[in-house]
């Protein structure tokens, strides 16, 4: 699938090929439709969230795709999904974490180390 990703801080979004991840568990997939840019896209691309630096003091890895305000159709899910089906509706939440990790923990979903793009 063709992805604009940031692989270097600071400079223009590159447009890539890659692979089209398979839903795993509680996961889906979605055939994006619509998408929006938000301030958080600009502050990772910017490489920083206020005093924090998103490489090395979140461990955000490179490349990443941006984008989170999303809307589109379930393409797959994954086999513990319930109440979805393909070709539903739906918007993403992007800020629920796993649940357990020290960002989740502290109330930082958005920072979940499973969040990784």
């Amino acid at each position: 699938m063709r992805v604009m990703r940031l692989v270097e801080l600071g400079k223009p979004l590159r447009l890539q090929d890659i692979e089209v991840p398979k839903p795993k568990g509680p996961q889906v997939l979605i055939k994006v439709e619509g998408a929006g840019v938000c301030h958080s896209d600009v502050h990772m691309r910017q490489g920083r969230f206020g005093n924090l630096r998103i490489v090395e003091d979140l461990g955000v890895k490179l490349p990443i795709t941006l984008g989170h305000e999303i809307a589109g159709k379930i393409e797959e899910v994954g086999d513990e999904v319930i109440g979805y089906s393909k070709g539903d509706l739906v918007t993403a939440n992007p800020w629920t974490g796993e649940g357990n990790c020290y960002y989740c923990r502290i109330g930082e979903e958005q920072l979940c180390d499973l969040l990784d793009g």
